[in-house]
């Protein structure tokens, strides 16, 4: 495969400078380009890709180091050398500060020239190679975490479906209550995908893992629990949340497993939180956790509709549940009504 020219700009209102430099990086096996001013400069810049420019900082019109400024702030990839006047170095030494790779005086050496833009091609080819390998780095590291969120997710479903199975008169709720959480969520302004987001979303999935540790003739028992049995039954959203704090990335989940029974008025468990010391993916979640238990058979009562649940949801205003987020439940009932969720 034929190996591409590097591309160099010479810029200078000199022609003579032009083509003696030209000529010289024609002769190292670069592809050369000239200018006679910053106007023309800018203009080739924006048409083609160029690795190199040779620059004189003093010329009619807009100067060497406007070309500088321009190059830096839209190609930044591209290196500059500047020429300058035995007398003007202090004004190349400042243009290196600004990002040039280096400058030569007037009048100078070609072969010296030569070696200036070869250092810096170099250098280029150097930083290019970093950039890829630092790139390719990135996605490697993005790649393997998106493999280890597939792994938990699966781990998450399974425990999910373990406690779906052994807690069969709630079966379904779980990814049920999940998507009216995020239609809750997203209709309080809370942006998808963002880090509170995805703490509601596997909150509001894992809301019940504490139950995983209950024995069944509690978790299944068809009566009313008597009161031992209901006070073991009030620890799970204590070890649901210790079960997640081990997690990293679902830390902040915890936090909504945790209260997800506590009240807006403080009289709900397990701390006695009251309004906004309550998380907000919490009090969501209780909205929604409300509204699937009412319109949701149960084995020892029937599905009730959705009107009886907004009546009761209304109700618990300010007891049970924070006044805004049962306004914004109110105004996504239409889309409850002409989308409901299946049952499982």
């Amino acid at each position: 495969m034929t190996k591409t020219k590097p591309r160099i700009l010479v810029v200078d209102d000199e022609e003579s400078i032009r083509e003696i430099v030209s000529r010289k990086m024609q002769q190292c096996g670069y592809e050369c380009w000239s200018a006679p001013s910053a106007d023309i400069a800018l203009e080739l810049i924006d048409d083609l890709p160029f690795e190199l420019l040779i620059v004189d900082i003093l010329m009619p019109g807009a100067s060497g180091i406007e070309i500088l400024r321009y190059v830096q702030g839209s190609y930044p990839e591209t290196a500059v050398v500047l020429v300058t006047a035995v007398n003007d170095t202090h004004t190349a030494v400042e243009a290196m500060k600004m990002g040039a790779y280096d400058y030569v005086t007037k009048p100078f050496n070609l072969d010296a020239l030569a070696m200036t833009v070869n250092r810096a091609l170099e250098k280029r080819r150097l930083l290019e190679e970093n950039r890829g390998y630092r790139l390719h780095l990135e996605d490697k590291v993005r790649e393997q975490a998106e493999q280890i969120e597939r792994s938990y997710n699966s781990a998450i479903e399974a425990l999910v479906a373990a406690l779906d199975i052994r807690d069969a008169g709630t079966e379904g709720h779980c990814r049920r209550v999940v998507d009216y959480t995020l239609l809750l969520a997203k209709a309080m302004g809370i942006e998808e995908k963002s880090s509170m987001w995805n703490a509601i979303e596997y909150g509001a999935l894992l809301h019940d893992i504490g139950k995983i540790g209950l024995p069944d003739d509690i978790l299944r028992k068809p009566g009313p629990l008597n009161e031992a049995e209901w006070e073991r039954v009030k620890l799970h959203p204590e070890q649901g949340y210790r079960v997640l704090q081990g997690i990293p990335f679902l830390r902040n989940a915890a936090e909504v497993v945790y209260s997800h029974h506590e009240r807006f008025d403080g009289t709900g468990y397990p701390s006695g939180l009251a309004g906004d010391a309550i998380p907000l993916g919490a009090r969501i979640f209780a909205v929604a956790d409300a509204f699937d238990a009412i319109t949701s058979a149960r084995p020892y009562r029937p599905a009730r509709p959705l009107e009886d649940a907004v009546e009761e949801i209304e109700r618990s205003r300010g007891s049970h549940f924070d006044p805004k987020v049962v306004e914004a439940f109110l105004t996504i009932l239409p889309e409850l009504t002409a989308n409901p969720v299946e049952a499982a």
